[in-house]
């Protein structure tokens, strides 16, 4: 019965993951009170991001996300059914990383897709788009 974003990454993630989700919190905050509107973290990797590391990682944001994890069929078929790309891809410094769809999606109350904030969305267009999902 509430609108939800949902964001696809990893806890290992050096920056884009933390980044993305640090904006999505204030973003919630500037364009909605309380909450209007959940955010959910689905992890890409479930080798290594079970329950507690998921659980972990979604407490470091201090507010309020939902973490998710799985078997490795469930997050494919999850990815699978949002549209997202992801596969692992070799890091000088990690050994492995992720390499994925950074694109925040947006769903009404209804659980009808609703939009996207992108990385290079401009904060106040990301607002709009929050305030409108929520009104």
């Amino acid at each position: 019965g509430k609108p939800y974003a949902i964001y696809f990454g990893f806890t290992r993630c050096g920056d884009v993951c933390p980044t993305t989700l640090s904006r999505l919190v204030k973003l919630r905050r500037e364009a909605a009170s309380g909450e209007a509107m959940r955010i959910i973290f689905v992890t890409i990797d479930p080798a290594h991001d079970g329950p507690r590391e998921v659980g972990q990682y979604a407490g470091l944001f201090n507010a309020p996300i939902i973490g998710l994890t799985g078997s490795q069929a469930q997050i494919d078929q999850v990815k699978k059914q949002y549209g997202i790309f992801a596969k692992p891809v070799s890091h000088a410094a990690m050994g492995k990383e992720m390499e994925h769809t950074a694109t925040v999606l947006l769903f009404d109350r209804a659980g009808g897709f609703a939009g996207t904030i992108a990385a290079t969305d401009p904060d106040a267009d990301a607002t709009a788009k929050i305030k409108k999902l929520v009104a």
